[in-house]
This record gives C-alpha cells, structure tokens and sequence, in this order.
C-alpha cells in the first residue's frame, strides 16, 4: 500500500473496499459459529454489524467508481459530491420528503453516465436501459441505505424522523433490518450490479453489446434466492456439521479397528 500522501482518492476506495471484504468473510464465519449457538442476542447483533458493513461497502464501492481515473472529469465528480450539502439543507427545511444524499449522488452518477451515451438515434434504448439500473437500485440497494442511516445514528429498536426530534411510527427498524441471508445476497446482488455499472463507465461498448447477459444473469440469480432465508441456512449449516461429525466419528472407528488389528 502506498503512503497516504501519495495516494489518490480512488486508490484510497480501492484498499477501503478491499478490507471491507475481508471484514465481511470475517463477520460470516463468525456467524456461522454464532448460528450453532442459537444465541438469539449474538445473532442480532451481528446480523446489525452486517447490514451496515454492506452499507458501508456499497458506499465506499461507488465512490470508488467515481473516482476512477480518466472516467469522469473533474466538475462530473464534484456535481455528484455536492449533491450531498444540498439535499442536506433541503432536507433540513422540509423533513422527510428528500432522499438521503448518498441516494440522490447514485442517481446523479446515474444521470450524467447515461447522458454521455444518448444520441437521437438510441435514446429510446439508453430510456430502456436507465429504466433497469433504477428498477433494480430503488428495489436493492437505496432501502438498505436509509435503515443504515437509522442504525448508524442509533436506532436500533425504535426509529425517528430525520430531524430526530419524533419517533417515526411509519418504520419498524425490526422488520426493515434483513436476515443475514439476505443481507448476504445483497452483497452478491451489488457486486454484479457495480459490474454492469463499470461497463457503463469504462467501456460503453461492452456495456452495450453485454447489458441484457449481464441484467438476466442477476435478476437469475434474484429469483433463484429469492426464497433463502436465516431458517433455510440454519438447516445445511446443522445437516453440514452433523455430517462432519459423523465422518469424524467413522474415520476414528476405522483407525481403532486398525490399531486393534495392528496388535494381533
């Protein structure tokens, strides 16, 4: 890794986003032994923990998207950042109306990507396109950000308005904060829509010849797990590990029976 004076922002996101999936196979196996336990409160708060790792990675991914060197000038980025103070002030005035920043940033990227690629003659085709990349944004990534913005300033049970001065009876952070299963498909479900998004930006060739492989293959894979749930892994991790053990307990039957053997 560089010195930290030497790197730019998008090799700062690049080594960000590198520990964040380290930090992620950590929480996983941490889980995993956790699950065995049934400790109900050790498998709250980790499923906590991993909502927010996954909205911190989505983060720090998209950033790292923006900065990509020679992809977007320098007044693209800084329109995309400074949606940030503006929607805050908005948001200040008039509640809860306004997306969060880092929502309304995602559709700017979105915006200004896009735009450089629409003609006369395709824009009835990018229309098509742009309409996908929202569907599947709004359905899988910008709910997780506004129950991470929750989290993170301490609503763990109880949520609140966005200016923190009511309890917001409209959400149920109980019911907003996924299984971890899901919550580990999300990741999944992100890293291929970042896929399809750094065609979008490097190579817009690629991303119009490979668009509608890329978009089947996830929304593939969103039906297939569609039906994964906590319960479901609880089931093949025991069947797993009982089957470990069993093969653990046959194997040392048969060196017994060898030991015994080798002493006649």
């Amino acid at each position: 890794m560089k010195e930290l004076n030497e790197m730019t922002p998008y090799e700062a996101y690049v080594e960000n986003v590198k520990i964040l999936k380290k930090n992620r196979n950590v929480l996983k196996k941490l889980f995993n032994t956790v699950l065995l336990t049934n400790n109900q409160d050790e498998i709250k708060l980790l499923t906590i923990e991993y909502a927010m790792l996954y909205s911190t990675y989505a983060e720090a991914s998209f950033h790292k998207l923006i900065f990509t060197p020679d992809k977007l000038s320098d007044n693209y980025i800084k329109s995309i950042l400074k949606v940030r103070a503006k929607v805050k002030n908005r948001k200040e005035k008039k509640g809860e109306e306004f997306a969060s920043a880092i929502e309304t940033q995602w559709n700017k990227f979105f915006e200004i990507c896009l735009n450089k690629l629409k003609n006369d003659a395709n824009k009835g085709e990018i229309a098509n396109r742009e309409k996908q990349i929202r569907t599947i944004f709004d359905n899988y990534i910008s709910d997780k950000i506004h129950v991470r913005n929750k989290i993170a300033h301490g609503q763990w049970v109880v949520a609140l308005t966005n200016d923190g001065t009511k309890v917001n009876h409209e959400i149920d952070i109980n019911n907003k904060i996924e299984d971890f299963v899901r919550i580990d498909i999300s990741f999944n479900v992100f890293d291929k829509f970042e896929h399809i998004l750094e065609d979008l930006l490097k190579s817009p060739r690629t991303f119009f010849n490979q668009f509608y492989k890329n978009i089947e293959e996830l929304n593939d894979y969103i039906i297939k797990t569609k039906d994964w749930k906590l319960e479901t892994k609880i089931i093949k991790l025991k069947e797993t590990v009982y089957r470990k053990k069993y093969l653990e307990s046959k194997e040392a039957e048969i060196q017994k029976t060898k030991t015994k053997d080798a002493t006649h």
